[in-house]
């Protein structure tokens, strides 16, 4: 997951921050024997989505927020944006980008001793990361007022961002936005944190979304009851895991015995712990996430079934739900949970290929 906000686990109670959200093989096995599974069709090289933020004036629907439990001072970061944000899914090289955001595209950040802060967010360069990676290209800017602070993912030497605020500048590494968020540093820079972790839990929700698409054509459901997929095995000894502790369920709201429209899934994580090497960070994850009235299209080209779209598209009683999904994250296990990320609120999303 990564170091803000890493991915979705966590066994304490809030989200942890962004690092590799979700890295799903969905190579597990099924607990309840088989009743459907997904016909085999042939995607596209890439689809184009959009994903639109729950807003506040849609009824009974809370936008995406995710509360931030860290030593100095808990905060509550919230999309506030009632346009879709756009972007592209590269098949091959499982590669997210986010191309555009709308004009009014706010930052909501409320801090526990009640100051809070309100920003602008604009796209300079698409956002860019590959599977439940941290983003590794892109840049954006904050704007509050007549300011700006300006932030950019970067790659080398290590994955990070750098934030830029007037003459002020600082490169920080995924691990070293943790220590940010402890640290009594200026407010600007922690604003700035939260907010590029919060970009990039965004992005591994995306990846989620897509992570649940591979496992209807992988697995064999039964409605109503879940599928078994794999987990890293958490290395302290003095923490309880089980072999089972992230599941997949499927109800067959059509009652049709297929895979397919008007569908719903629901991921289990009960402590489910997923680690990073690339960049030593590890996360625990408990909650759940519901996917609502899945839709998709599929055409014949070239003779073979092709999905031209699919996804959680705007409806009624439709998207991505989450409910109170915490991520805990860790650079070093023995040294316990750094800053840890609850996620509430969710979005609709739609893949749609030329």
């Amino acid at each position: 997951m990564s170091d803000l906000l890493k991915s979705l686990s966590c066994a304490t109670k809030y989200l942890a921050l962004p690092v590799c959200l979700m890295c799903l093989s969905c190579s597990g096995s099924s607990h309840h024997g088989t009743v459907a599974s997904e016909d085999v069709i042939q995607t596209l090289d890439s689809y184009n989505f959009t994903l639109q933020v729950f807003d506040k004036s849609s009824a009974n629907l809370s936008p995406l927020s995710a509360e931030l439990a860290i030593n100095s001072k808990p905060a509550a970061i919230t999309i506030d944006t009632s346009e879709p944000i756009t972007g592209n899914y590269s098949v091959k090289e499982k590669k997210y980008s986010i191309n555009g955001l709308p004009n009014q595209f706010k930052i909501a950040i409320n801090w526990d001793d009640k100051s809070s802060a309100t920003f602008t967010m604009q796209l300079i360069d698409s956002i860019v990361n590959t599977g439940s990676a941290l983003p590794t290209e892109g840049k954006f800017r904050l704007f509050s007022g007549g300011n700006y602070i300006t932030v950019t993912f970067v790659d080398s030497p290590a994955k990070g961002v750098k934030l830029e605020f007037g003459s002020e500048s600082q490169t920080l590494t995924w691990n070293q936005i943790d220590d940010l968020l402890k640290s009594s540093t200026n407010q600007w820079q922690q604003e700035a944190a939260l907010t590029a972790t919060l970009v990039s839990l965004l992005m591994d929700q995306i990846d989620l979304v897509v992570s649940t698409k591979e496992c209807m054509n992988k697995y064999k459901f039964r409605d109503g009851l879940a599928v078994a997929i794999p987990s890293d095995t958490f290395p302290p000894s003095s923490v309880s895991t089980t072999k089972d502790n992230l599941w997949l369920k499927w109800t067959d709201e059509n009652k049709d015995g297929k895979l397919g429209q008007g569908d719903s899934f629901n991921w289990v994580f009960d402590n489910s712990w997923e680690n990073d090497s690339s960049v030593n960070i590890g996360e625990l994850t408990t909650g759940n996430v519901d996917l609502k009235k899945y839709a998709e299209s599929i055409e014949s080209r070239d003779g073979r079934d092709t999905l031209i779209s699919f996804g959680f598209p705007k409806a009624s009683n439709a998207g991505v739900f989450y409910d109170n999904l915490d991520i805990a994250r860790t650079l070093n296990v023995t040294d316990g949970f750094g800053t840890s990320v609850r996620l509430t609120g969710g979005f609709w999303i739609d893949f749609k290929g030329d």
